[in-house]
């Protein structure tokens, strides 16, 4: 919600402005609390780490490597594919929205809002994975897990307004 009380056009920008990060997230009691658990935490930690003779061993199958999302592909493979799994792909997409954050920030100061954040982490994700199909592999697997809640949140969302563009959502509260 910070962030996306930062970022112009939100649904509540009319009725208390823009509210930048410094006024939420990065504000001296967040901090001091983020610090305070960075701090305290690995001690509750090692307290609640269980003694030798308590631990229970598990199959060490499950702690095999995860898939690799990497593919080599054949000699005769087409342009498409070939585009698919380029390095040089991402590496213009990365550079492109790094230069892009840093124009919107040396523009703007560091106005933090959701769609920088998206646009951080989708460009780490890209580089980090190394090519468009591994990142895009990474993805699949990952929202296997999520499949009900990625579905559900538009539906959740439709509800929302709904309620709120017929008066529905003000008689309620």
């Amino acid at each position: 919600m910070p962030l996306l009380a930062a970022t112009p056009g939100n649904p509540v920008e009319h009725i208390a402005g823009l509210v930048p990060v410094s006024h939420t997230l990065f504000t001296g009691f967040n901090l001091f609390i983020t610090l305070g658990l960075i701090v305290v935490m690995p001690f509750v930690t090692r307290m609640m780490t269980p003694r030798l003779s308590d631990v229970v061993s598990i199959d060490p199958a499950l702690l095999k490597d995860e898939t690799d999302f990497q593919k080599t592909l054949p000699a005769d493979a087409p342009p498409s594919e070939r585009l698919e799994e380029s390095r040089i792909l991402v590496l213009i997409i990365g550079a492109l929205g790094v230069v892009y954050l840093g124009i919107y920030f040396a523009e703007k100061g560091f106005n933090i809002t959701i769609n920088t954040v998206n646009m951080m982490f989708m460009i780490a994700g890209l580089l980090l994975h190394k090519t468009p199909m591994a990142y895009m592999r990474a993805i699949s697997a990952a929202a296997r897990s999520t499949a009900g809640i990625l579905v559900q949140f538009p539906f959740y969302a439709g509800i929302q307004l709904m309620m709120e563009h017929s008066g529905l959502g003000g008689l309620i509260t």
